[in-house]
């Protein structure tokens, strides 16, 4: 890679500066968890699963979801349901946002994640990080064609690279996220009740959002 990373930071949630997004806008940058963060994720994972693994009926964790809100998904088919929430929502049209953005939208995914309300796991924030501090960059097209407030797509194509389905910018070319050495196909990142819901719609406003602002002030 171009961009030489010389500094490491310790993410934690609600404690991000505008210093610190400045260098991890600029790509110089290496993350890590706060240690602190690690046990109320588990604590929400673990809320989660119960949920999952029980008979009530839990909106986007164990059913369908808009229309399909009544509709009671199977355990058999609970990591399927994360899964296609991804792929169903991957329908971005356009220029790919550039790479300094998608260093911030990582990044805030990550730190919006790490409070530990979502039911997330740890290992799908590890990854987020593992792909950031590789270089990597998610091909994530600028344009919605989904709705009317244009935040969905941009995770969802995010996430879709994580799950080595997508696609990345590599040294600046656009390649298959399964096919680049520094990138493992995650085929089981999502396999837990509410990890794609968690990284797709976890937290408001949506990290895409907030990292076009940001970096239009950086």
């Amino acid at each position: 890679m171009t961009t030489q990373r010389t500094s490491h930071l310790t993410l934690e949630p609600g404690k991000l500066t505008l210093d610190q997004l400045q260098s991890i806008h600029s790509g110089v940058v290496q993350l890590a968890l706060a240690d602190s963060c690690r046990a109320n994720i588990r604590a929400s994972q673990q809320v989660v699963q119960r949920a999952a693994d029980g008979d009530a009926p839990v909106y986007g964790v164990n059913t369908g979801f808009g229309k399909l809100a009544n509709q009671r998904i199977s355990k058999e088919q609970l990591q399927t349901l994360q899964l296609n929430l991804i792929r169903s929502h991957s329908v971005g049209v356009g220029e790919p946002l550039a790479p300094d953005v998608m260093r911030l939208m990582l990044v805030m995914k990550a730190a919006s994640l790490a409070r530990g309300h979502s039911g997330v796991r740890e290992v799908v924030l590890d990854t987020l990080l593992a792909v950031h501090n590789a270089g990597l960059v998610p091909y994530v097209p600028a344009k919605e064609s989904l709705c009317a407030s244009g935040d969905l797509a941009p995770p969802a194509h995010m996430t879709l690279a994580l799950m080595g389905e997508g696609e990345m910018l590599v040294d600046g070319r656009r390649l298959c996220s399964i096919f680049d050495g520094r990138c493992r196909p995650q085929h089981r990142l999502l396999d837990r009740a509410c990890d794609g819901r968690a990284f797709w719609r976890a937290g408001s406003p949506d990290p895409g959002t907030d990292a076009g602002v940001a970096a239009g002030h950086l």
